[in-house]
């Protein structure tokens, strides 16, 4: 627990002072800062810290028995032909599974009684004594000559609510702890965080839908004692067009019929990805997950350890689940101010309102009021254009497409566009042919009946470098 203390005496030291300087501004402080001080006592070796670490350790055993067997190809095995879903061992990973959730369950409780001081009293977000000690803790996060070991750093991260400080804090900081308990805690708070940015932050534009099952899988890999995956756009964009692909021209299958959409990683390609790719397929009624629940192969890309981004798309009956490594888009896409999204999903309202349909419309008298307010520079008016795209209705997608093409890239215009190619008809279909024929200055025929993989083999020709914040 000696992070933790550092932690305390960084707080607790004036700023641009030496630790031994007092002044009656950090004597208040201190005395405010009391009841941190006790949610920490309470993490002290001791009975309640006995029983946790017997408890983590069963879990550990449980999770340890169920993944043997759910990634054993033999015992748990899967082909298709002849089809073998592992239905023979699936009754006893039912077993294994369950019994992880009894430990998991009997861990949480036994972790409640341990950290009920230090999660609702000390660092439970926006619960400070003060608003002077939250900026003292926002000054050392921000401060880049102001060194916090990797736990101080998280746990004034998490203080704070500061769910993107969490994950830039948090990224090997579990595997660096020695301490059990401390590891324990480091991978919640990064678990929590992962769960929240996918919910709240990311850039997607993921249905509701979709967004409950992928936590269902993320969920489920926490129990597993897995780091819940995150959401990326590009894979969500990728596995969604396979869904509708599937659906209209009616098969069932990771390989497609047609050559520009082969497999999964060129259409994951196509969307930007550069990484593997990882790939579930479902149709039918009851949830996507516990159908790949039951199945091995599926099950075992579901608790992949070595997939830290996912995308799932749906389609009438038919969901995708694309996963894979590769550098987050987080770390490389601006992401947008929340603060001003808000105002600007007012602004799309009244955009769609007066039926924005192209970019001359946009730059006329009457429709410019609507628009204007719009900053490139921020980002935050492109993650509601790109949530837009994902709508029911066929003229906010359209207008979604217009404005994304108003940005000037391609690269955001193109993606949201190339599933609305496959409608054959329609505004958004409109819409996505004029700014493909834009982009591609006028050379493609775009037959509604090949317009969508027309747009891909010239998409292959292009290069697929994502816009940097830099280039912005």
């Amino acid at each position: 627990m000696r992070a933790v203390w550092r932690l305390l005496l960084l707080l607790l030291l004036p700023a641009g002072f030496g630790p031994v300087a007092v002044c009656a501004e950090e004597s208040d402080l201190s005395r405010e800062i009391e009841p941190l001080r006790g949610g920490l006592k309470t993490l002290a070796p001791g009975k309640a810290r006995d029983q946790k670490e017997k408890a983590l350790a069963a879990l550990n055993e449980a999770r340890k028995h169920a993944l043997e067997l759910i990634f054993d190809e033999v015992r748990y095995s899967y082909s298709q032909s002849p089809p073998d879903h592992g239905e023979r061992a699936q009754p006893e990973v039912d077993k294994r599974v369950k019994a992880v959730k009894t430990c998991w369950e009997e861990y949480l409780r036994v972790s409640e009684a341990h950290e009920s001081g230090f999660w609702k009293d000390a660092l439970a977000p926006g619960t400070l004594p003060t608003r002077a000690l939250h900026k003292r803790l926002a000054k050392l996060l921000a401060d880049p000559d102001s060194f916090l070991p990797p736990f101080e750093r998280l746990l004034a991260a998490h203080t704070l609510g500061d769910t993107l400080e969490v994950l830039a804090a948090a990224w090997d900081t579990p595997l660096q702890l020695e301490d059990e308990v401390e590891r324990a805690i480091a991978f919640r708070i990064q678990g929590e965080a992962l769960l929240d940015y996918n919910d709240r932050i990311a850039w997607t534009s993921s249905t509701l839908e979709e967004r409950r099952e992928g936590r269902a899988i993320n969920t489920y890999r926490v129990l597993m004692g897995r780091l819940p995956m995150e959401l990326d756009e590009r894979l969500v964009l990728s596995a969604r067009g396979h869904s509708r692909e599937m659906s209209r021209l009616r098969y069932m299958a990771h390989d497609s019929p047609r050559p520009e959409n082969e497999t999964s990683s060129l259409r994951a390609t196509h969307r930007g990805w550069s990484g593997g790719v990882s790939e579930n397929i479902h149709k039918g009624s009851g949830t996507s997950f516990d159908g790949w629940y039951k199945s091995s192969g599926h099950h075992r890309i579901m608790l992949d350890p070595g997939s830290a981004s996912f995308g799932l798309g749906e389609f009438a009956e038919h969901s995708t689940l694309n996963a894979g490594r590769e550098k987050s888009w987080r770390l490389s896409i601006p992401l947008p101010d929340v603060e001003k999204q808000k105002d600007h999903r007012k602004l799309l309202e009244k955009a769609i309102a007066l039926g924005v349909g192209g970019p001359a419309s946009l730059r006329s008298k009457k429709e410019r009021p609507a628009v204007r307010g719009f900053d490139p520079a921020d980002l935050s008016f492109l993650h509601e254009i790109w949530r837009l795209a994902g709508s029911e209705k066929a003229n906010e997608r359209a207008c979604a497409i217009w404005l994304a093409a108003e940005y000037g890239e391609p690269l955001f215009a193109l993606p949201i566009g190339l599933d609305a190619l496959t409608e054959k008809k329609g505004v958004a279909f409109d819409a996505a042919a004029a700014v493909v024929q834009r982009f591609a200055g006028g050379h493609l025929k775009l037959d509604p009946e090949d317009a969508y993989y027309e747009t891909l083999r010239w998409w292959k020709t292009q290069p697929k470098t994502w816009p940097s914040s830099e280039k912005r």
